[in-house]
């Protein structure tokens, strides 16, 4: 069996002068680089996603929109299978609004505009199908950001009366 002369394979191996060949050099350089660019951009987009994200007033105004619209869809659902006229439909608006108080209050402050905004105007019964337009305020304030948001909610809600 021949064996191997191991000098002349480690010599060849990392160059005449025993160094590391441009290759594999370049991939290590190559490597760091992109490592580090990687590292860079990871942290300065997670800069900005929480600078967006943080700001406590969109996400607040977000909620007020959806439980606004949830509150008024389940409650002028419900009115309208009691209700045979728009009379009614707004005196038992007026009942099931009561029971979103908790302690004299509102979960939702701006609950409290339902009882001034809901006139017999915006009510209407037609082939057995209440329509109701609603029209609310909605604000919110960050105070470390110091952002304001007002928005008006307008949805018009339709509900079967069978």
């Amino acid at each position: 069996m021949k064996q191997a002369n191991f000098r002349y394979y480690k010599k060849n191996k990392w160059g005449k002068n025993g160094g590391v060949p441009i290759a594999v050099f370049v991939l290590v350089i190559a490597t760091i680089f992109l490592c580090s660019y990687a590292l860079f951009t990871f942290y300065t987009s997670g800069q900005r996603v929480n600078a967006e994200t943080n700001d406590f007033a969109f996400i607040d105004i977000e909620y007020k929109t959806s439980l606004t619209e949830i509150y008024l869809s389940n409650i002028v659902g419900k009115v309208s299978l009691v209700s045979n006229t728009e009379e009614e439909f707004l005196a038992n608006f007026n009942k099931e609004l009561l029971l979103y108080k908790v302690n004299g209050e509102y979960e939702l402050a701006e609950m409290k505009q339902f009882e001034d905004k809901l006139v017999l105007e915006n009510i209407m019964l037609e082939n057995n199908i209440f329509a109701v337009d609603i029209e609310i305020n909605l604000n919110s304030y960050d105070e470390n950001s110091g952002t304001y948001i007002e928005r008006t909610f307008v949805k018009t809600f339709n509900a079967n009366r069978i």
